[in-house]
């Protein structure tokens, strides 16, 4: 594999995993969007490419006008090197006001001092940070309606849960469309773009190497969820997807999946809610521990 040195750029592949996953996996990200399953499998919304500039790994989006960059991947401080990226875009490719974009609290402060960069949060992309074994046990006042959930899910059900495996993608992916067709995701730009991403994960299961889980019920897989480490403490669930007919199936999975994936972690991201009221609302409905706070990082030249 040929390593592009900035400023050259080469589009993101599925050949540039072990590269791409070694620098990630250095870098211990916080945020969820920092592991090469994530990126792959966006890859195509965003037209992912990627460069080296010195040490540092960064992943330009080019899917707008005017491209930009995510979360600079190397040893710190960033801040060199991210101003070096910021004046090419606006000098080269000639954007008025260039930017990183979704990158965590430890670099927006490293470039806070700098005073020709602007740095605003980004609230709909913070990530929702929960305590695994709490997520597992459900134990306690906070989690009485959860257990409710998932408890009357039990009793009502006929269900076995099973880790996803290579024979069980093409259900996944049937499972999806049906989702999608029922929810009208053709119709919905961010239900597509998700559709399509979930398609792309599972279509490179094997060689993706993330984990899943999948509930059937009357020999029908009805629920599915896909995560992965995030870093050595944390696990990062990328898609859940269930049949909201089945009461408390969407309890079930969050549980069932944590339970025989993740309870070694210390943490579970479960990403953002870009700022849709339903799922803001469910992810607060777990209690996060914290939330993982993401930057805007703007040139103002």
């Amino acid at each position: 594999m040929r390593i592009p040195i900035f400023p050259e750029h080469k589009i993101l592949t599925i050949h540039d995993h072990d590269f791409l996953h070694s620098l990630l996996w250095e870098f211990q990200p916080v945020v969820s969007e920092l592991t090469f399953t994530n990126l792959f499998m966006w890859r195509n919304h965003y037209k992912f490419k990627w460069t080296m500039l010195n040490d540092t790994l960064l992943i330009l989006a080019a899917d707008s006008s005017d491209p930009y960059y995510f979360q600079p991947v190397g040893k710190r401080p960033l801040k060199k090197d991210i101003l070096t990226a910021l004046y090419w875009l606006h000098d080269d490719c000639k954007v008025a006001y260039p930017y990183f974009d979704r990158t965590d609290r430890e670099t927006a402060d490293e470039c806070s001092s700098v005073l020709k960069l602007k740095i605003e949060p980004l609230r709909n992309h913070f990530d929702y940070l929960y305590d695994t074994h709490s997520l597992i046990s459900l134990k306690g006042r906070n989690y009485h309606a959860k257990r409710n959930h998932l408890n009357r899910f039990k009793s009502e059900n006929q269900f076995t849960y099973l880790p996803l495996t290579c024979d069980l993608v093409d259900q996944c992916i049937g499972f999806s469309d049906k989702w999608c067709h029922l929810y009208q995701c053709k119709n919905n730009s961010t239900l597509e773009a998700e559709w399509k991403a979930i398609r792309e994960a599972l279509c490179n299961f094997e060689y993706l190497q993330f984990k899943g889980g999948v509930i059937f019920t009357n020999n029908n897989i009805e629920a599915f969820a896909l995560g992965e480490l995030l870093n050595k403490s944390t696990a990062v669930i990328h898609i859940e997807k269930a049949n909201t007919a089945i009461h408390g199936i969407y309890a079930a999975i969050n549980q069932l999946f944590c339970e025989h994936n993740w309870e070694f972690t210390s943490f579970v991201n479960r990403e953002q809610d870009l700022g849709e009221d339903g799922l803001r609302t469910a992810k607060n409905s777990y209690h996060p521990q914290k939330m993982v706070e993401k930057f805007r990082i703007t040139l103002t030249v």
